[in-house]
């Protein structure tokens, strides 16, 4: 009975994708495959700016730019509210580009999938 648990166990988790959470601003960071770039939870009624208006901020670069060979590596990039009421994209641009999406003052996400490149992504206020 306990094998027949671990190996049940063993395989539920086989086909989830694990992938590490970098926080926003995160930069030059080098993501193989998939990564997701979070801000930290903004506390209810914390902000007296919550019309003011942002960007999310992704820019890319070739992972290995001292080889003199490039890549053309497309960028898969959705922006997404943490509560998941709000998915902007994807949106696809190649490694050395950059993509800037307008935000509201709630907490974002960002999920990257690229087969490998450089990737800074931070938050900024939009001045009126």
């Amino acid at each position: 009975m306990k094998k027949l648990l671990i190996i049940t166990v063993l395989v539920c988790f086989a086909g989830f994708q694990l992938f590490a959470v970098n926080p926003i601003p995160s930069y030059n960071v080098l993501v193989q495959g998939r990564a997701s770039f979070q801000e930290q939870i903004r506390p209810i009624g914390g902000n007296s700016n919550a019309d003011m208006k942002r960007k999310m901020n992704i820019q890319t670069s070739t992972a290995s730019p001292g080889t003199g060979i490039k890549a053309l590596s497309i960028v898969s990039i959705t922006v997404y509210r943490l509560d998941h009421s709000i998915n902007l994209g994807p949106y696809y641009i190649y490694a050395g580009q950059s993509l800037s999406v307008g935000i509201d003052f709630s907490a974002w996400g960002v999920d990257v999938v690229t087969e490998r490149a450089r990737v800074s992504v931070w938050a900024s206020e939009i001045p009126d």
